[in-house]
């Protein structure tokens, strides 16, 4: 699938402008290793990686990229990955990023990545959840289905990857998940709508300023395109999950209205 030209050129005349400015003659960064979490984003990133260069308007700038899986953004195992130069750039939820940019002056927030790619997973749809799962560290979930949803419930937070069994064992009636997650479970899912993206992109600042960069934002531009497709989602997935996802999945994927963001405005011409 193609994206629309005008998006491609706003990324492409940056990464042009980059190499110009960089020079052939300038030391420039040829690898970055980038953070990505067990969820939509972290799986689209993840893919984005993995076809780097696959297409006809990636520029080759560099030998690529790599993905460090981070299980839990909101964990002190993917902030220590990060305060301790690890990474280049993480994919990260809003709280996360907060917390994080709080503490460091060597990472900056490049922009919103997803939006909508969570949702409610009610164990009995026809009954109004007294007890509602959200991911442990991320208030922001927890306040937008008390604005918005669920005013009179009582929130637990809990362990991302533990959502999914506390659910099936009846500790809490619904559980706040990642789409991805979501359509894979035979349960009905509210998908949750909100202006409040669901993970962003931050990177370090010497990052930001390579001619590498911008080529990480078409990379993730194509690949948000390919995963609406059945065959690319398929593949994405495994990232997520051993097993093959099939029709079923992919069905369910394609009805959550996710929103993929325009990413040119986060690629700014090097100064």
């Amino acid at each position: 699938m193609v994206l629309p030209k005008l998006r491609f050129t706003q990324i492409f005349c940056v990464l042009i402008v980059s190499c110009l400015v960089f020079g052939c003659n300038e030391k420039m960064q040829d690898t970055a290793v980038i953070g990505c979490p067990n969820n939509t984003a972290g799986m689209l990133v993840n893919y984005a990686i993995k076809h780097y260069g696959s297409n006809q308007f990636d520029i080759q700038f560099a030998d690529g990229f790599s993905s460090y899986l981070m299980m839990d953004c909101c964990s002190s195992k993917s902030t220590w990955s990060l305060t301790a130069g690890e990474l280049d750039a993480a994919v990260l939820c809003p709280d996360a990023a907060a917390a994080f940019l709080g503490k460091t002056d060597d990472f900056i927030l490049a922009g919103p990545l997803t939006y909508n790619s969570e949702a409610l997973v009610c164990k009995d749809p026809g009954k109004v959840p007294e007890h509602i799962g959200f991911m442990n560290g991320q208030e922001r979930q927890k306040e937008i289905l008390m604005s918005s949803y669920y005013a009179d419930a009582t929130y637990h937070p809990v362990l991302a990857t533990s959502l999914p069994y506390a659910l099936s064992v009846g500790q809490i009636d619904a559980a706040v998940l990642d789409i991805a997650t979501a359509v894979t479970l035979d349960y009905q899912y509210l998908l949750i709508e909100s202006k409040i993206p669901t993970a962003v992109l931050v990177v370090s600042k010497d990052f930001y300023n390579s001619q590498l960069y911008p080529a990480l934002l078409l990379s993730i531009e194509n690949a948000a395109a390919e995963i609406k497709e059945y065959r690319p989602f398929c593949e994405a997935m495994i990232f997520l999950f051993s097993q093959e996802m099939g029709r079923k999945e992919y069905t369910k994927w394609q009805s959550a209205e996710i929103k993929f963001p325009d990413l040119s405005a986060m690629a700014v011409p090097i100064p």
